[in-house]
């Protein structure tokens, strides 16, 4: 069964993620005109003035990633999501037309039994995406889903992952996260939001 909140899918509802997430880190503007920081493309401005006010703290986290990496989980049965297979081992590939170390985003999506949405009880709709509650997995793939991981609760960074989806996706349940893949591994940046 896949199931997930019918306002997830709302234009209104990828409009305040957006301007909740893409707002000028000094004065909390957003709207048309923002700027990103060139070098890390991660803290958003208005202008040059909020930026340059900025800088004495952002320097500190400007271009340091928070890395989870990610490889196959070694389910030992074939998975399939979306009429795909879960990838079960071996190296990760790059989506089609990428090379290892091109940033792409990924969705994580974390078990609905688990995210503040349950709580709410506002399972509602059908999705296209991976079915909720499997295991208590977190499930991880891009648009293509030519990369398809799932997170097991035994990975060391399953808790983290599952409180950053939390704390920044729309009602806990997922999140859009830049990634690349670094030597067969899927490196998924927590602290670089992928546009939607």
């Amino acid at each position: 069964m896949k199931i997930v909140s019918a306002s997830l899918k709302s234009q209104d509802t990828r409009d305040a993620f957006k301007k909740e997430h893409l707002m000028c880190r000094i004065c909390h503007k957003s709207g048309k005109g923002m700027m990103q920081c060139s070098r890390c493309q991660r803290a958003w401005y208005c202008g040059a003035e909020c930026q340059n006010l900025d800088w004495k703290w952002h320097k500190k986290e400007c271009g340091k990633d928070d890395v989870v990496e990610v490889t196959p989980a070694g389910l030992g049965v074939p998975t399939y999501i979306g009429g795909k297979t879960v990838q079960d081992s071996g190296s990760v590939k790059p989506p089609e037309g990428l090379q290892e170390g091109d940033l792409f985003a990924v969705k994580v999506q974390v078990p609905l039994d688990e995210s503040p949405a349950a709580a709410l009880g506002s399972a509602a709709a059908a999705d296209d995406g991976p079915a909720f509650g499997l295991g208590g997995n977190i499930f991880v793939y891009d648009k293509s889903r030519s990369v398809l991981l799932v997170m097991k609760p035994t990975h060391p960074d399953f808790d983290k992952v599952r409180q950053e989806v939390g704390a920044k996706g729309p009602l806990g349940v997922k999140c859009y996260f830049m990634s690349k893949v670094v030597d067969g591994v899927l490196h998924i940046i927590l602290n670089n939001l992928a546009p939607l």
